[in-house]
């Protein structure tokens, strides 16, 4: 550990050397001489180094990365049994896949990253509980709020979307197969959620910032945060427009989930390497022929139509990886090789949608 807010692996390869860090590197200097640090990332209050911090005092590096991982395989063991008892067969094994495509068993060895996906497995538990139960309806509001607000402490602005989009698809998907709810229904349902943990996680937000700067009267937090929203769209300037920004982003964003390297998706030069768009343009034609082959698997279905517009909803919630590119199209382009992984919401709700549809409009006939 060289920086005091991040733990992170210690690579041995020429890609990557933490020492040729010189944001790193200065910040340990200025720590040695008993500097003030910079106050540059003041405004978080990397609550994943609380547990950290405890639980140093008796465990080494290398014991911190086993009971992470151990922890880790063990909630997503419970998720997708939990999917598994309430959702179906089917379900669960798409869930499963879809992590294994995201490459999620690096994620418990990235210390400083490993809170939402952890916060992501609780809330499906809870979701899981609560439907089955029926009290989804009394605790859904107070659970996304929370759960919003739990990012917002626990995680340093790495993959939050997922603590909303995975369980808020699974929420989605109970309500459609157990409730006479219409589409217009079912968006409704997604815009409370999705407004209840998105309060939770601004409020915490503007919480901890004023707490902070009545704590520390001398460093203006509300002004650093403002400074540090602006600067996450800096790749604009760089990549051109916003259209442009964010195309190229996503396309890093799927490149990435194929294999290519973060130094092809480098900040240096406005254009990216040729291997980002071959990849990109080979995940966007595999969605393309699975969607192809989806419809034409249902459209011979009677009320085909009817059912799919019915699961619709599910692609709005596919949609927010996109959403969070766009409004920060900085930070989600010059750390691709963990916010990629987002894409886990798209995958996972777009496959929901046609393993849901496809089902009904075949038991339907």
């Amino acid at each position: 550990m060289v920086f005091g807010s991040l733990y992170f692996d210690i690579s041995t390869t020429d890609e990557f050397d933490p020492l040729d860090n010189t944001y790193w590197t200065q910040e340990l200097e200025m720590r040695l001489d008993g500097a003030q640090a910079r106050d540059t990332l003041g405004r978080y209050w990397n609550g994943y180094r609380i547990p950290l911090r405890l639980l140093s005092q008796v465990l080494d590096y290398t014991g911190l990365r086993i009971l992470a991982g151990t922890l880790f395989a063990a909630l997503t063991a419970a998720s997708t049994w939990a999917i598994l008892r309430t959702f179906g067969r089917r379900i669960a094994v798409f869930f499963l896949g879809a992590l294994l495509l995201t490459t999620v068993f690096i994620v418990p060895f990235t210390l400083n990253m490993i809170a939402p996906w952890l916060i992501m497995y609780i809330a499906i538990l809870l979701v899981c509980y609560l439907c089955k139960k029926g009290k989804m309806g009394s605790w859904g509001i107070e659970l996304f709020f929370t759960v919003g607000a739990l990012t917002a402490f626990f995680d340093i602005y790495t993959t939050p979307v997922i603590t909303l989009g995975i369980p808020l698809t699974l929420v989605l998907l109970w309500r459609m197969r157990h409730s006479a709810l219409t589409p217009k229904q079912s968006c409704i349902t997604l815009i409370i959620l999705s407004a209840a943990w998105t309060i939770g996680y601004a409020l915490f937000w503007a919480t901890q910032l004023a707490i902070a700067s009545f704590v520390i009267p001398h460093i203006n937090f509300f002004e650093n945060a403002l400074d540090a929203a602006q600067g996450y769209s800096y790749v604009v300037t760089i990549l051109g427009g916003v259209p442009q920004a964010t195309l190229k982003t996503i396309a890093s964003h799927f490149a990435t989930l194929l294999g290519a390297k973060t130094s092809d998706t480098t900040l240096t030069t406005a254009e990216l390497s040729s291997a980002i768009y071959i990849r990109a343009a080979l995940a966007v034609g595999f969605i393309s022929m699975a969607s192809v082959l989806w419809w034409l698997r249902i459209r011979g279905y009677a009320q085909a139509r009817t059912i799919v517009k019915h699961f619709s909803p599910l692609l709005l919630v596919a949609l927010l990886p996109f959403v969070r590119t766009v409004i920060s199209s900085g930070t989600s382009f010059a750390h691709t090789g963990m916010i990629h992984r987002e894409l886990l919401v798209f995958i996972f709700a777009l496959g929901v949608f046609f393993i849901e549809s496809y089902r009904v409009a075949r038991e339907g006939d």
